[in-house]
């Protein structure tokens, strides 16, 4: 595919070649800027803007239509991987909050010869104990892995060091050591049965402050991967240049498996050609939402810039004046997708089964 020709640059070789068989998204974004926001998108659906923790706040025992929950009743184990260890950053109340029925993390993984010192297991190591755990789950199955080690202070295995370009404790090499760990776990994968008929995500919890000043703005700092890799070919590989978010996941990945009973979804299946398509984000202290090319800032009161992201990605330009009606169509979709998400937040209305009176 155009544009992700491996060359003398690149940190990931096997991720670029592995895109090349997926179908990926190239302007996709993050909800925010931690990886407890991250998560809480990813699997559980919704955003949870700064400062909001959902796990620490008072609703964090709403009832939720998270995939594993909902999957759960369509025959499907489900089992969360973090090496990571137990109450860090509440990811095992989270990954329990939305339907995972088992976790694991560092003490599930009972041996810290394999420890990193700060976050958890070291993601080779966790890679393969992954692949050999899920293998032992009852089919079908729905699982999460959250490695830990492209976090900072950025520490690889002392048998990968001296591989790669990048010096010692960088994010760079880290990203190029997770690479490695990615051909890994792929080809562990591969020799199992359950692979081939497996839908594969990857995505990130959040962007990373870089050298480049491009990549540190508003609009690029939030640019987020999202692949979907499927071994037999049930999505087609392929470029998509539409917004997505993070919290399209959970319904594409419902809407691949043909589930068709009621649900509170505030994404969209990214596989539906006929879904609107826009992204939402806080940045500090104004909220986000990135639809077509535009870019437009909102205060909570009304809009204060828009955008044209594309010729314009690092948003020198504010055009707002010039573009009235696009500034009032992109304010009303960001002003009811906001005033849907805090009523069911807050009224604990984020489940089709609540919602009906089933509970």
């Amino acid at each position: 595919i155009e544009g992700f020709r491996a060359d003398s640059v690149t940190l990931m070789p096997f991720l670029d070649s592995l895109a090349r068989e997926s179908y990926i998204f190239t302007n996709a974004y993050s909800t925010g800027r931690s990886s407890s926001q991250g998560l809480t998108a990813i699997l559980g659906g919704f955003p949870a803007f700064a400062p909001l923790v959902y796990m620490h706040s008072p609703y964090s025992n709403n009832q939720l239509d998270g995939v594993p929950e909902l999957l759960a009743g369509e025959g499907y184990s489900s089992v969360f991987y973090c090496g990571c260890s137990k109450g860090s950053y509440a990811f095992e109340a989270l990954s329990r909050a939305v339907g995972y029925r088992r976790f694991v993390g560092r003490e599930e993984y009972g041996n810290d010869a394999d420890y990193d010192g700060t976050w958890g297991i070291f993601d080779d190591k966790m890679a393969k104990y992954v692949i050999n755990d899920v293998s032992k789950e009852p089919e079908p199955f729905i699982g999460a892995w959250f490695n830990l080690d492209t976090h900072h202070p950025f520490v690889i295995p002392e048998e990968f060091r001296g591989r790669y370009r990048h010096p010692d404790r960088t994010h760079y090499q880290t990203v190029e050591y997770y690479d490695d760990v990615l051909k890994g776990f792929f080809a562990d994968a591969a020799r199992h049965e359950w692979y081939a008929n497996t839908l594969f995500i990857i995505v990130a919890d959040h962007g990373s402050l870089l050298h480049d000043p491009v990549y540190n703005g508003p609009n690029t700092l939030y640019k987020v991967p999202i692949i979907l890799y499927t071994p037999d070919g049930s999505i087609p590989k392929g470029i998509d240049e539409k917004p997505a978010s993070q919290i399209d996941i959970a319904p594409t990945i419902l809407g691949y498996l043909n589930y068709g009973k009621p649900r509170i979804s505030f994404g969209q299946d990214l596989l539906d050609p006929e879904a609107p398509r826009f992204a939402v984000s806080y940045v500090n202290g104004l909220y986000q939402i990135v639809e077509g090319d535009y870019l437009l800032q909102f205060d909570g009161v009304g809009s204060v810039a828009l955008f044209d992201k594309t010729a314009d990605p690092t948003l020198q330009d504010n055009i707002i004046d010039a573009h009235p009606d696009t500034v009032a169509g992109m304010e009303l979709q960001l002003k009811a997708f906001l005033q849907d998400y805090t009523h069911r937040l807050t009224e604990n209305r984020m489940s089709a089964d609540r919602e009906s009176g089933g509970i």
